[in-house]
């Protein structure tokens, strides 16, 4: 994409890569990992303490 003089496809193959697997873009919720990221945040907050962080 380098090189393609077409400003509006560079900007939404950019934007269609940059928010994949999220709830946001041309694929909103298609691929979500939101629930997911959730998760592990939620897991890697309770584990904190018994690490020491």
């Amino acid at each position: 994409m380098t090189y393609c003089d077409n400003q509006a496809l560079r900007e939404e193959l950019y934007r269609a890569y940059s928010t994949r697997a999220s709830d946001q873009g041309p694929n909103a919720g298609k691929w979500d990992n939101s629930p997911v990221m959730a998760e592990i945040l939620a897991l890697r907050h309770e584990l904190a303490p018994a690490a020491g962080l």
